[in-house]
């Protein structure tokens, strides 16, 4: 641990400035994940409460200002701005953006641990781990969430007499089929009464017993009230015949009433104990301090210093990327056991977002009909990778049934079985390529492209099929394998000619 000596305590706008100035540069540096997270909150409906966030974080770092006053650089706190650093250039090389984001909030609270110590971490490290509620890192409570929504309204059909058939996310009634997506699961509801309850919670006098209680209670409210939410909304579908105008386009507004009712508790203990004196220990955290300008300089410098090595190699990789060409070439088979390629077309066509070049054929045989596909990028980023979300590696209007890992001999492939709204049934088998390297598995790609993209080579593919059934999918994965072993692809990167 590093000590500065002693010398008059800074000037309290100067210290607001030169800590404006340190996270100014801070932002400045990792500014493709701020984007990125800039990005998310104006076009991701569960994160538009983002900006918000932005403001109440830094309106809990003005409170309590007074903690910043006290420069104590720690060599602990330096090497966690390296490692966090080193973890945002590996994410940026594999494009795993979420992690970016997730490390930004973890970057700020190291550069204060590294500046200012141990003693103005837990005051100022709260307020900065505040800006996690406007980071995407909620959806691993998605699927919780969405089953538990799925059993209770499941249940509370049931106990009305209302007859319903549940199909892993489907729910048929007489009326019709609702579904209840991952953007049902409530999600965007539990994050915002987390953050509300934690904001009055860390202004509030309460014992850490009674905020901890607080902020459980606003994320049990906030999940009945979606439960509320999805079965008024099939019980209005089942009354009306699906003719309701809340069955079309009422779900936001009709969710955040049904949210604002329940969290009524929540808004009355807040106005109460907001009305409580400031606690004591808030004000013994504002005790006079020695410090000066020159010591945070000095460790300011040091803390961005550890900060720019990982960031600007990570920037020259991104570059080099972006000034490749790719040139990809497909041999498809005209026939491979009982598939044959036809020149007609499926009314489906993969679509893979930002992709440089995708080829698809349409095929035959005594199953159905099926499209193969390739989709190559030079470079990934935001957006633009083989496992983006929102590419269609099947028809969107289909729902997932079952996820499998099977292998032929090529290597693995992800299969999904598929329904649609209609009754018809599906299959989806898809697999990645990074280098010479075939991957089903997410996380596995994402290490193949790290390790990859270190050696110059940036190019990445998705690779499938999709089978669309005559009779629900009478086949076996072997008869599929003879199309999918079959596609042969090229790819070329570089400065081609």
């Amino acid at each position: 641990m590093l000590h500065s000596r002693q010398l008059e305590p800074l000037d309290s706008r100067v210290m607001v400035a030169a800590v404006a100035v340190l996270f100014a540069v801070a932002v400045w540096l990792t500014r493709g994940a701020w984007q990125g997270l800039w990005e998310l909150w104006q076009y991701v409906s569960g994160y538009t409460h983002g900006p918000l966030v932005i403001l109440v974080s830094g309106y809990l770092l003005y409170e309590r200002r007074e903690c910043l006053r006290a420069v104590a650089p720690s060599w602990i706190g330096l090497l966690g701005v390296l490692g966090i650093s080193c973890g945002l250039a590996v994410a940026a090389i594999v494009n795993m953006r979420i992690l970016e984001m997730a490390l930004l909030p973890a970057l700020l609270i190291a550069l204060v641990l590294a500046i200012w110590g141990w003693r103005s971490i837990l005051p100022i490290g709260a307020a900065l781990a505040y800006l996690y509620f406007a980071v995407p890192v909620w959806a691993i409570f998605t699927p919780v969430l969405q089953s538990m929504t799925i059993d209770v309204v499941s249940l509370a059909l049931d106990a009305f007499g209302i007859p319903a058939n549940v199909e892993a996310t489907l729910v048929h009634i007489p009326a019709g089929t609702f579904e209840i997506a991952a953007g049902c699961a409530g999600t965007r509801y539990f994050i915002v009464a987390l953050a509300l309850a934690t904001f009055v919670s860390m202004l509030s006098p309460l014992s850490i017993g009674r905020k901890f209680a607080l902020v459980g209670l606003a994320a049990m409210l906030a999940v009945v009230g979606n439960w509320i939410r999805v079965f008024v909304i099939i019980l209005v579908g089942h009354q009306s015949d699906m003719q309701h105008s809340l069955i079309v386009d009422g779900h936001n507004n009709f969710g955040w009433l049904v949210y604002a009712v329940v969290m009524i508790p929540v808004g009355i203990i807040a106005w109460r104990v907001l009305r409580q004196p400031d606690s004591p220990t808030a004000e013994s955290a504002r005790s006079p301090v020695n410090t000066g300008l020159k010591p945070f300089v000095i460790a300011s410098a040091t803390a961005l210093v550890a900060m720019l090595g990982p960031v600007a190699y990570a920037n020259h990789l991104d570059a080099e990327a972006r000034d490749s060409q790719l040139r990809l070439s497909v041999e498809w088979p005209p026939e491979s056991g009982r598939w044959r390629l036809t020149s007609e077309s499926h009314q489906w066509q993969p679509n893979f977002v930002g992709a440089d070049d995708v080829q698809w054929r349409h095929f035959e045989s005594q199953w159905g009909s099926a499209v193969g596909f390739v989709a190559a990028y030079r470079y990934q980023d935001q957006g633009r990778e083989p496992d983006f979300v929102d590419n269609e590696a099947f028809p969107a209007e289909t729902v997932i049934m079952s996820t499998d890992i099977v292998a032929d001999q090529s290597g693995d492939l992800i299969r999904r079985s598929l329904a649609s709204g209609s009754g018809s049934s599906s299959v989806s088998y898809l697999r990645y390529v990074s280098g010479s390297d075939i991957i089903a598995s997410q996380l596995k790609f994402k290490l193949a492209t790290l390790l990859h993209a270190l050696q110059g080579d940036h190019a990445a593919l998705a690779v499938g099929v999709w089978v669309d059934c005559n009779h629900d999918c009478q086949f076996e994965d072997k008869d599929v394998f003879e199309l999918t072993e079959s596609i042969v692809w090229t790819v070329e990167t570089g400065a081609l000619q």
